[in-house]
Order: structure tokens, then C-alpha cells, then sequence
């Protein structure tokens, strides 16, 4: 992947009663700003990843309980209709949580900063994809401030999907945390979109090779046979190729600006 690096369009914090609310938008430039193609690409590029923020201090009385009815609106929030859904919440190694599994994470998370994140790809993504989505982003907190955190999908009721993050960390989130977060959202996008296009394109050629009679590796795959994981392996091999075409656009955009 082609090194990027962010810079500030918009950084507006606001505090009040104890609870603050930080909303960052970002351009991405080549690594050297200060270069004429850096320049341009500023100028003319966005990312497309938004982060919206507020939090609270865990030791307030009502912090957790504030906290546990966030995420009951994030699970039963109305669709485009208006009709009332439930949805499940997902963390790093889940797929569904349900209500009392997300009270239970609030009551006996640790940290002394309780996050309400809204994240947004600024992209038509699916609620597998943005599941995949986060916890790429998340990795950033998990590593720089060890983060526990759970997530909600919303993709069906609005026009741009995103994912509320309910996040316990030990400080408050700064200026460059955000920053990477963003460049993180913008990496993970690129990083989704080419995963999921190749392995697509891997199924549909395994479907047209089993209707042709042959024997198709995704059986491979799923029984663990097959030459020592060869599914996998070509997996893999097209994932890179995925990223191989990715960082040949990007670089064949840059010499467009430059014409």
C-alpha cells in the first residue's frame, strides 16, 4: 500500500457539563506534502473516513448506566421506514452480542474513559464489510491505548452507513490519535473493498470451474485437504494481487495530477 499520511481540514472540539465532542475531517497527501504532488493531491483529495466523538468519565455514578442505554438505542434504533429492528453488537472476536452480553461488557469493562465513537467509511458498504471495516480502525486503539470496545452496525436507516463504537481506554483520546484513526478508516476502506472484490471474482472462477466438472478448491478450503491448504494459499496469492493493482492505480492517479 502506497504510504499516506493525513492533514487537518476541520478539528473542532466542544465541552460541556464533563462530556466533550470532537468531529475531525481529513485530507490525505503523498508522504512529503511540502512536494508539488503533495500539494495537488491536498488540494484536490479527500478521505472519505469520518469520526465523531464524545465521552465520560467511568467514575461518574451514571456514566455506566448512560452508556447501557446508548447501546439499546444503537440496537433498536428505526430502519429507513421507521420500522423498529434489533440488532446484535459484534467486537473483536464476535459476530453477535446480544443485550445481556453488551450490559455485562459495560458493567465490568476497565478504564477510566468511556468512548461513544460513530465511525464512517464514506462508502456504500455492507454490514459485513463494515464489520470488517472496524475492526481494522479499532486495531489502532487496541494497540496504542489497549481498548476494550463493542459495535453496532447501522447501514439500513441512513444514506451513509457507519458503526457506533462503545470504547473503554485508560486516556483520553488526542489531536494524533484521531488523526490515525482516520488514516486508518481510509486504509481498511481500500483494504475491504480490494479483499472482498478478489475473493468474489475467486468464487465466481470456482463456480464456472465446478459447472465445467471440475473439482474446485473452495472444497479445499473448507475440508482442509487439497495439497497442504492450496485454497488457502491462492487465497492469499489473489489478496496480493489485490493490493499489487491497488498500489498501481494510486500511483497512476499521482501521475495524472502531475500531467
Amino acid at each position: 500500500m502506497a504510504r499516506r499520511l493525513l492533514q487537518d481540514e476541520q478539528y473542532a472540539v466542544g465541552s460541556s457539563g464533563g462530556r466533550t465532542r470532537t468531529i475531525i475531517k481529513a485530507n490525505f497527501v503523498p508522504l512529503n506534502p511540502a512536494s508539488r504532488a503533495g500539494a495537488r493531491w491536498s488540494a484536490r483529495s479527500r478521505t472519505r473516513t469520518v469520526v465523531k466523538a464524545n465521552f465520560k468519565r467511568t467514575r461518574r455514578i451514571t456514566a455506566r448506566a448512560s452508556l447501557k442505554k446508548s447501546a439499546d438505542y444503537y440496537a433498536h434504533r428505526p430502519d429507513a421506514d421507521g420500522e423498529k429492528v434489533k440488532r446484535l453488537a459484534f467486537d473483536v472476536d464476535h459476530d453477535e452480542l446480544g443485550r445481556e452480553a453488551v450490559h455485562a461488557f459495560v458493567e465490568e469493562a476497565e478504564g477510566e474513559y468511556a468512548y461513544r465513537l460513530v465511525l464512517s467509511p464514506g462508502r456504500d458498504f455492507s454490514e459485513e464489510e463494515l464489520i470488517d471495516w472496524t475492526r481494522g480502525v479499532m486495531r489502532e486503539l487496541e494497540k496504542d491505548h489497549d481498548a476494550d470496545w463493542i459495535g453496532y452496525v447501522h447501514a439500513s436507516q441512513t444514506e451513509h452507513p457507519h458503526v457506533h463504537v462503545i470504547a473503554f481506554l485508560d486516556e483520553r483520546l488526542d489531536r494524533e490519535d484521531f488523526a490515525h484513526l482516520r488514516q486508518q478508516g481510509d486504509w481498511e476502506a481500500s483494504y475491504v473493498m480490494t479483499m472482498w472484490h478478489h475473493l468474489e471474482r475467486w468464487l465466481e472462477d470456482e463456480d464456472d470451474a465446478e459447472s465445467e466438472g471440475s473439482s474446485g478448491s473452495k472444497a479445499a478450503v473448507s475440508s482442509g485437504s487439497g495439497g497442504g491448504g492450496g485454497g488457502s494459499s491462492k487465497i492469499a496469492d489473489i489478496l496480493r494481487e489485490g493490493m499489487q493493482e491497488q498500489d498501481e492505480a494510486l500511483q497512476k492517479r499521482l501521475e495524472l495530477e502531475l500531467d
